[in-house]
């Protein structure tokens, strides 16, 4: 009889020495807020050129993994844009004939000086000794300055031509590029949308051809206020696939400056690695939770430290003081109070089972 009375207050004094620090347990209102996941990026290609689409190289579907950085995606007829080339080159060639036809002028130009040159230091001598006359000297002099003058025309227009034919090389090189674009290439990695024409096409400069998107990594975008902003921030992003519950690994990856005039909130993006999914799309259902603070501190107690006395909940105190509960919050397993309701540094015990 007597080690069973030592046994029965052995339990009860351990279940009195079961303490609760109330400071040490601040409660907190759990946010759950939905988002849905969409491509980090998207691209739509447009046209260039009125031209009709020969073909498509890719699938809707598609990602390009091929060999190489640049994947041909569409093919355009580009019969006008050749016919264009061989004229821009053909002009090219020309300006470089009227260019080697200038140069031979010059050359005969360059001759005839030398000649006037002779003519005008003969007529000079002779002029001295009498044996021509000054009138044949001046011409000879005359003729002699029309030559050179005539180098120094054709000087200057094979400076023009030259600048001429820089210009045509330049149209040459804009029409080997308007080419080379009826070739319409996509970056590795990239993943095929949709296309928006059919091959076989007539297709205007700025219609859309077709649609990339990167689902590598996935965007989700949330609304948040200010403290739901530091929660974020503060704590380890709690965000979970709707469909199935999974935790999903996520990084923050812009918080919008700005601000929604009507929600008071700031626009913020997050990133997920695309391998977080079984199949990287958008349209994915994630719920973030987030630990937002009451706005008076508040302490959630568990049930089992919370006593019923003529239908009101009452805690005990560790120096053996009840004090009265008046709730913010049931929950099935714990209440939630304001933290000044209890004393400063307030510690609970288990209450004595009837």
């Amino acid at each position: 009889m007597k080690i069973t009375c030592i046994i029965l207050f052995s339990v009860l004094l351990t279940a009195n020495a079961e303490s609760f620090k109330v400071s040490e347990h601040p409660a907190v209102l759990m946010r759950s807020i939905t988002g849905f996941t969409e491509p980090s990026a998207h691209l739509d290609i447009e046209a260039e050129f009125l031209a009709r689409v020969e073909s498509f190289h890719v699938k809707e579907g598609e990602t390009l993994n091929s060999s190489g950085q640049q994947i041909l995606l569409v093919k355009q007829d580009s019969i006008l844009a050749e016919i264009a080339l061989k004229k821009e080159e053909a002009a090219l060639q020309s300006e470089q004939q009227i260019l080697k036809k200038q140069l031979s002028e010059k050359a005969i130009a360059e001759r005839e000086v030398k000649y006037r040159l002779l003519e005008k230091n003969r007529l000079g001598k002779l002029s001295k000794t009498g044996k021509a006359t000054q009138a044949s000297f001046d011409m000879a002099e005359f003729e002699h300055d029309r030559a050179c003058l005539k180098v120094s025309d054709i000087e200057t227009s094979m400076i023009v031509q030259k600048q001429a034919i820089n210009e045509r090389k330049v149209a040459v090189a804009k029409a080997e590029e308007d080419l080379a674009r009826h070739q319409i290439f996509g970056s590795r990695g990239w993943t095929v949308n949709k296309k928006y024409v059919e091959a076989g096409s007539l297709i205007s400069p700025g219609e859309k051809i077709i649609q990339l998107v990167d689902v590598r990594t996935l965007s989700v975008y949330f609304r948040l206020s200010e403290n739901e902003i530091l929660a974020l921030q503060t704590n380890e992003p709690d965000l979970r696939l709707k469909l199935n519950g999974k935790k999903i690994k996520a990084k923050i990856h812009h918080i919008d400056l700005n601000f929604d005039p009507v929600s008071r909130k700031r626009l913020v993006e997050m990133r997920i690695p695309g391998s977080e999914f079984k199949q990287a799309t958008g349209g994915q259902a994630l719920d973030l939770k987030l630990p937002i603070p009451y706005p008076n501190p508040a302490v959630k107690i568990p049930a089992k430290y919370i006593f019923t006395k003529l239908e009101q909940d009452y805690v005990k105190l560790s120096n053996g003081n009840s004090v009265a509960l008046i709730p913010l919050r049931r929950n099935s397993d714990s209440v939630i109070i304001n933290l000044s309701s209890l004393p400063k540094d307030a510690e609970l015990i288990l209450p004595e089972k009837n």
